[in-house]
């Protein structure tokens, strides 16, 4: 059923197109694809990483890069602020807490507070003030400390009761209420003496950046007698500190939120509408901002204030127990990950340039292995057309010289076949004439042998040519019948009958019966560690008779006729291997003349012979015989020394 399907199978229906790949354009297809998807994996990898491994692509290695930089670059710009913040304070703390400004403070509140009760203000209090030592010792020391450091656009102390400016550097501000000013009246809550503000400047406009401390008595460290109020322009200090430089690249920018997220300094950009936020006006909405001010720090990727994706680093200043801003350091997306699209770009170009090398490379791969298999494929047609006759001429050293090979082989062991069945169809034709005509032909043989023996009888005294002739006749006759014998045995070899057989002892007992002349010595050696054999005992017998015989023939003088059998392994192995697999062989060598080297590969060819009687069919039948019973015959030979036909059957174990 198996086989009747797999010929159904085989089938092709006439007329019917199927659709055909050639291995060229199958190895084009397969190598172009998995290299391109090869490709494609080294781009993605090279570019993402491989997750849950350390290694990681462009796009995450420049994300880290961009993340540790932004973050770096946060927290100098946070240490530097509150260095900066607490430089500040320390001078105002330095200030308020000298013992020239105390006691020039206590010494001059009265004489200020009694000329304002009187109504004096402006130049006639500063004239009045100017009559006060103290003042002018006062007031030279706020110059020197803003002239020495450099950062203070002015310097006042204000009355805590009143809040009256009674010392400024900038003259125009005595008497001034600041009353209800925050730096003021941070410093009067409890507990606080220190307070830092920015607000904007009324008259001017412009921001201004005010860092208080509360000045106390001399007698008494507890009771508050002024404020130190010292005025900073933010944007020539904390702005060009706050400034990115060039390792943010275009669109890097920081920017400072008090805690209502209103910016506390001018923005780089126009926002998303175009327009400018103003400082202490505009309220950021963006989260990056938002958490900054609420005390959080990190870096996350959100949109800006002008709706912008970026990378955005956020810190939390606390400059006083009270106030705190918020740091934000951020940088467009599009600006970070720019050398990665690049990168990007780059490999994708140079990605398509190998794969079209690799393309071209595989199509003269591809063209180079397929044109012997197209050669192979020609001889294989070639073949198929009846031609046993061609080969395949394949240079090649590889798989495909092998199949070349073997593909050779097989033609010639076709051809050998082909002339193999044409040789027993002749034979079996010649059988079956043989086996016709061999009654025929010896009835007339037997009436010819009867009359010679009956001559040879009846005649008295016969002449000895008359002998002569009469035993040719009978020699002849025998000739003759030893022919039609072996042309009877073309017809007459059936199929063996098997049986398990010892062969020592089988070659024993043959030639215990087998008559060898007295001038050749049977020498016999055997190996006692052989399996049996499956023969059949009665063409065993045929094949030892011609052999034997031959080797008679062969040794007309003294000789020796040596018999072995051993066993004979695939391979060299311990003695323990088991016999299964193992083959026995039987040969025998004679010390006769020998064969001729340009006829050795003749011997078991039908009708050739090197002899002057017979037809040359002996080898032949011997040859039919062993391959009948699953076994093989060769032949060694040295002219002048004799020959030696070894056979080699499977063994069977016991």
């Amino acid at each position: 059923m198996m086989s009747e399907r797999t010929s159904i199978n085989n089938l092709r229906v006439p007329g019917k197109k199927r659709f055909f790949l050639s291995i060229r354009a199958k190895m084009l297809i397969y190598f172009g694809s998995m290299i391109a998807v090869m490709l494609l994996i080294f781009v993605l990898v090279d570019i993402y990483g491989i997750p849950f491994t350390t290694f990681r692509g462009v796009y995450k290695k420049e994300q880290a890069d961009a993340f540790q930089n932004l973050s770096l670059v946060a927290d100098l710009k946070k240490e530097r602020l509150l260095r900066w913040i607490r430089e500040r304070m320390n001078d105002t703390s330095t200030l308020a807490g000298n013992s020239i400004t105390t006691s020039c403070v206590v010494s001059l509140l009265p004489v200020v507070n009694e000329n304002i009760a009187n109504g004096v203000r402006g130049e006639a209090l500063l004239a009045e003030l100017q009559k006060e030592e103290s003042y002018h010792t006062l007031t030279q020391q706020l110059n020197l400390v803003k002239e020495t450091y450099g950062v203070y656009d002015k310097v006042q102390i204000a009355d805590a009761l009143t809040g009256i400016i009674i010392v400024s550097t900038r003259k125009e501000d005595l008497g001034m209420d600041i009353s209800l000013h925050n730096s003021f009246t941070n410093i009067l809550q409890t507990g606080s003496h220190e307070a830092i503000n920015i607000v904007k400047d009324q008259v001017s406009g412009n921001l201004e950046l005010l860092v208080s401390h509360a000045i106390y008595r001399p007698d008494d460290e507890y009771k508050l007698s002024s404020v130190l109020i010292m005025h900073i322009n933010p944007d020539d200090l904390i702005k060009p500190m706050l400034h990115t430089g060039g390792g943010l690249g275009q669109t890097g920018e920081a920017l400072l939120v008090n805690y209502d997220v209103k910016i506390l300094t001018a923005l780089k950009f126009p926002l998303a509408d175009g327009t400018t936020a103003l400082p202490l006006e505009y309220q950021i909405k963006a989260k990056p901002a938002t958490l900054a001010a609420q005390g959080e720090e990190g870096i996350i990727t959100a949109e800006d204030y002008r709706g912008k994706k970026v990378l955005a680093a956020f810190r939390h200043a606390r400059l006083t127990s009270e106030l705190g801003w918020g740091l934000v350091i951020k940088r467009d997306m599009a600006e970070v990950f720019a050398p990665v699209r690049e990168s990007i770009y780059y490999r994708i170009l140079i990605g398509s340039i190998c794969a079209s090398l690799m393309f071209i490379l595989t199509t003269l791969i591809a063209r180079s292995l397929t044109r012997p298999i197209q050669s192979l494929s020609k001889a294989v047609q070639s073949m198929k057309e009846g031609n046993l006759n061609v080969q395949a001429h394949i240079t090649t050293h590889d798989e495909v010289s092998t199949l070349a090979s073997s593909f050779n082989v097989m033609v010639h062991s076709l051809k050998q076949t082909q002339e193999e069945l044409v040789r027993k169809e002749k034979f079996a034709t010649i059988g079956r004439i043989s086996g016709s005509i061999a009654h025929d032909v010896r009835h007339p043989l037997a009436t010819i042998k009867n009359s010679a023996y009956f001559l040879n009888m009846t005649l008295k005294d016969p002449n000895e040519k008359t002998k002569k002739h009469l035993k040719l006749i009978d020699s002849e006759v025998a000739h003759a019948n030893e022919i039609i014998t072996s042309l009877m045995r073309l017809s007459e070899l059936k199929k063996p009958e098997k049986s398990k057989t010892n062969i020592s002892e089988f070659v024993r007992e043959y030639f215990s019966e087998f008559p060898l002349p007295e001038h050749i010595k049977l020498v016999t050696e055997f190996d006692n560690k052989y399996p049996d054999i499956l023969v059949d005992q009665s063409h065993l017998k045929q094949v030892f008779t011609n052999l034997a015989s031959n080797a008679v023939q062969a040794m007309p003088e003294d000789g020796k006729l040596i018999v072995k059998t051993r066993r004979v392994r695939p391979s060299a192995s311990a003695e323990s291997q088991e016999c299964e697999g193992d083959f026995v062989e039987i040969s025998f060598a004679d010390t006769g003349s020998g064969i001729r080297k340009d006829t050795l590969d003749k011997v078991f060819e039908p009708f050739y012979t090197t002899k002057t009687k017979g037809i040359g069919l002996g080898l032949s039948i011997v040859n039919d015989i062993i391959t009948a019973n699953d076994g093989n015959i060769t032949v060694e030979s040295e002219e002048g020394k004799g020959s030696t036909f070894k056979m080699m059957f499977p063994g069977v174990r016991d």
